[in-house]
C-alpha cells in the first residue's frame, strides 16, 4: 500500500469500513486502478490471477489472433506458427520482456508498423481488468533522404480501454504482483535459469527458518561474551589470526631450546655443588690458617691495618654520600628560590585593583554618600597595598632564608671535602703499611690454589648448567602452553566450521521440506573446512544440468507452487515446448502450454 501513498499508520486496524473509505478518498483521482487497490487491501490474503483472453495484432509471428483460455489451455501447431509468440505477447504486456527475459526483440509482425497486445485478467473475486499495449514505429523524412526513415517507436498504455501513463500502467500491474516475482511465478524455467546466488537469496529470504542457539548447543560452540554478537565468519578470522600467531611463536621455540642446550658445560666430577663449595671453603680456611700461623704478629698488625682501612673507607664513602645529598638539597633550594622570584615578579606586575561599592546600604536601604564611598575605596586601596607589601616581604624573606641555607650547605661541603682529603691521605699510608707487613717468607700454596681453582671451575659450570636447564624448562613449558592454546584454538575453529555446516544443513532441511522432488544443496565443505556457499538443485537425485527438459519443467512448476505460498500469489504458468512432458506436476494455477505438432495452430481449452 505504501507505493500508492497509503501508509499503515494511516489505517485503522479494526475498522475495515473506515479503511475502505479512506482508500477511496485517497485514490479518487486515480479511478483506473483504485478498484484493484481496494480489492487487494480489503479482501483476501492470497492473490489469484487468471488470464481470460488475449488479443494479438501484428505481434512477432502472429498477424491477428484472439485466444480464449481456461484452467488448462493447450496451444498446438507446427514450428513457426506463432505458439511462442502468444506466450511472449502476454509476458511483454505484463513485464516488457519476452519468455527469454529479453527487453529488446523484434516485436512487430513482418510488413507492419504497429503491434497491439490486449489481455483480460480476472482476480479471485470476479473482478476483471483489461490491459493493453500498442507499439508503433515512428517514421520521419530526414533531410537528404527521399524516403521516410525509422527513427524510433512509441508504446501507448491502456487500462480498461482508458489511456494511461506508463507509470500508472506499471503501478496497476504492481498492485497485482511485483515485476521481479512475475517471471518467477509465470515461467516454469525462470527460477532454475537464475544465477545460483539469486536462487540462494530467494530461498533464504523465504524459507530459511533455523534456531541458531540450538545449533550452537548441538556443536558445543561456547563463545566468549565479547564474540557472541559477531558473525561466525568474523570469529573464524579472529581465531585463525590467533592460530597463525601461536604457530609463529611455536616455530622458533625448538631453535631456542637447541641454542640453550649448546651452552651446557661438561662436569668432570660426581660431587654436588654443595660438596664442592664445602671443599672450596675448607681450602680457603686452610690457606688463611697457613698465612696466619706463619707470622702471628704480622697477622695481628695487618688486622689492625685492615680495620683502620675499613674505617677510613667507610668515612670516605659516608662523607661523599652526605656531600651528594647536600648538593641535591642545594639544587632543590635553588628551584624554590626561582619559584619565589617568579611569584615576586607576578606580585609586582599585577594590575592595580579597582574597588567598587553599592550605591545603597544593604542594611538601612539608604543612599551612600559619594564622599563616604571615596573614603571606603581609599581605605580598601591602602589595605590592598599593605597586603601586597606584606606578601612581597614574605617572599623576599623566604628567598634570603634559602640563600643562607645554600651558603651553610656550601660550607658543609667544603668541610666534608677536607675530611675526605685527610682520610685518603691516611688510607694511602695504611695501604703502604699493609704491603710492608707482608711476610718475607714465601709459602707454597700451589696444591691448595689448584684445589680451589678446580672446584671453582666445577661450581661455575654447575651454576651455568642450572641456569641453562631452568631456561630450557621455561621454553618447554611455554611450548606446552602454546601447544594447548593451539589445540584449543583449532578446536574452536573446527567447531565454528561445524556450526556453519550444521547451519547450512538446517537451512537446507528448512528449505527442502517445502519440496517433494527437488532438493537444494546450499554449501560445500572444502578440504580446509571452509563452507563454500552455493545453490545446486537436484531433481529426483539428478543434478539440474543432467536432467531432461521434462524434469526441469515439472521441477519448475513445483518451485512455482512453493513460491506461490511464500508470495501469496497465483499467476498463470506459461510452458513452452511441453510436448516432451508426459504428465505435468499438479498445480492450482492456470496452465497455458505450447505443444509442437504437425497440425496448424490450434487453441484447446482442456479444463475450463
Amino acid at each position: 500500500m505504501k507505493r500508492f501513498g497509503i501508509h499503515n499508520n494511516q489505517l485503522h486496524k479494526k475498522n475495515k469500513k473506515e479503511n475502505m473509505n479512506y482508500c477511496r478518498k485517497k485514490l479518487n483521482n486515480n479511478l483506473l486502478y483504485k478498484k484493484i487497490i481496494l480489492h487487494f487491501y480489503t479482501n483476501k490474503k492470497e492473490v489469484l490471477v487468471k488470464l481470460i483472453s488475449i488479443r494479438i495484432d501484428s505481434f512477432k509471428g502472429i498477424k491477428q489472433k484472439k485466444v480464449e483460455t481456461g484452467k488448462v489451455t493447450r496451444i498446438e501447431g507446427k514450428n513457426g506458427t506463432g505458439k511462442t509468440s502468444i506466450v511472449d505477447a502476454y509476458l511483454w504486456l505484463m513485464t516488457g520482456k519476452d519468455s527469454q527475459g529479453n527487453a529488446q526483440f523484434d516485436i512487430i509482425h513482418k510488413g507492419n508498423k504497429e503491434a497491439t497486445v490486449e489481455a483480460t485478467v480476472e482476480l479471485e473475486d470476479g473482478h476483471t481488468i483489461t490491459l493493453k499495449k500498442n507499439y508503433k514505429e515512428v517514421w520521419k523524412k530526414k533531410r537528404g533522404f527521399l524516403k521516410k526513415q525509422l527513427t524510433g517507436h512509441t508504446v501507448d498504455h491502456y487500462v480498461n480501454d482508458v489511456p494511461v501513463k506508463k507509470s500508472e500502467f506499471n503501478t496497476t500491474i504492481d498492485a497485482i504482483v511485483e515485476q521481479d516475482k512475475m517471471q518467477l511465478l509465470t515461467n516454469a524455467t525462470a527460477f532454475l535459469s537464475l544465477h545460483w546466488e539469486k536462487q540462494r537469496k530467494i530461498l533464504l529470504d523465504n524459507f530459511a527458518e533455523i534456531d541458531k542457539d540450538e545449533i550452537k548447543k548441538k556443536v558445543n560452540l561456547q563463545l566468549p561474551d565479547k564474540y557472541k554478537k559477531l558473525p561466525i565468519k568474523e570469529i573464524i578470522k579472529i581465531y585463525k589470526k590467533r592460530e597463525r600467531d601461536i604457530n609463529d611463536r611455536m616455530e622458533i621455540l625448538p631453535a631456542k631450546i637447541d641454542e640453550n642446550s649448546r651452552y651446557l658445560q661438561e662436569i668432570k666430577t660426581n660431587k654436588t655443588k654443595e660438596e664442592l663449595e664445602n671443599i672450596q671453603r675448607n681450602a680457603q680456611i686452610e690457606k688463611e690458617r697457613m698465612k696466619d700461623t706463619s707470622n702471628e704478629e704480622a697477622r695481628r698488625k695487618r688486622k689492625k691495618l685492615y680495620e683502620k682501612k675499613i674505617e677510613l673507607s667507610t668515612t670516605i664513602s659516608t662523607t661523599e654520600g652526605k656531600i651528594n645529598r647536600i648538593e641535591y638539597d642545594i639544587a632543590m633550594i635553588e628551584d624554590t628560590i626561582k619559584e619565589a622570584k617568579k611569584d615576586l615578579l607576578k606580585i609586582e606586575e599585577q594590575p592595580q585593583k579597582e574597588f567598587s561599592f553599592p550605591d545603597i546600604c544593604p542594611t538601612c536601604k539608604q543612599d551612600i554618600p559619594q564622599s563616604h564611598k571615596n573614603m571606603l575605596k581609599e581605605e580598601a586601596r591602602i589595605d590592598h597595598i599593605k597586603e601586597i607589601k606584606n606578601e612581597k616581604q614574605t617572599k623576599q624573606k623566604k628567598i634570603e632564608h634559602n640563600k643562607n641555607m645554600i651558603q651553610a650547605h656550601i660550607n658543609s661541603i667544603k668541610k666534608g671535602k677536607e675530611v675526605i682529603k685527610k682520610a685518603k691521605e691516611i688510607l694511602e699510608k695504611v695501604n703502604t703499611d699493609l704491603q710492608n707487613t707482608e711476610k718475607i717468607k714465601q709459602i707454597d700454596y700451589t696444591e691448595i690454589d689448584k684445589r680451589i681453582e678446580e672446584t671453582t671451575e666445577d661450581i661455575n659450570n654447575i651454576t651455568n648448567n642450572e641456569k641453562v636447564k631452568m631456561r630450557i624448562q621455561e621454553l618447554e613449558r611455554e611450548e606446552s602452553i602454546l601447544s594447548n592454546e593451539y589445540t584449543e584454538t583449532a578446536k574452536m575453529i573446527s567447531r565454528c566450521y561445524d556450526y556453519l555446516q550444521e547451519e547450512n544443513n538446517a537451512i537446507e532441511t528448512s528449505i527442502n521440506k517445502n519440496f517433494n522432488n527437488i532438493k537444494f544443496r546450499l554449501g560445500k565443505r572444502l578440504l580446509n573446512q571452509e563452507i563454500k556457499p552455493t545453490c545446486e538443485a537436484e531433481i529426483d537425485g539428478i543434478p539440474v544440468a543432467s536432467a531432461n527438459n521434462s524434469a526441469i519443467i515439472n521441477a519448475g512448476i513445483e518451485i512455482i507452487n512453493v513460491l506461490q505460498k511464500a508470495y501469496s500469489t497465483k499467476l498463470p504458468i506459461l510452458i513452452d515446448n511441453a510436448e516432451s512432458i508426459n504428465e505435468l506436476t499438479p498445480t492450482n494455477s492456470q496452465i497455458i502450454a505450447t505443444y509442437v505438432t504437425e497440425e496448424p495452430l490450434k487453441i484447446k481449452i482442456i479444463t475450463k
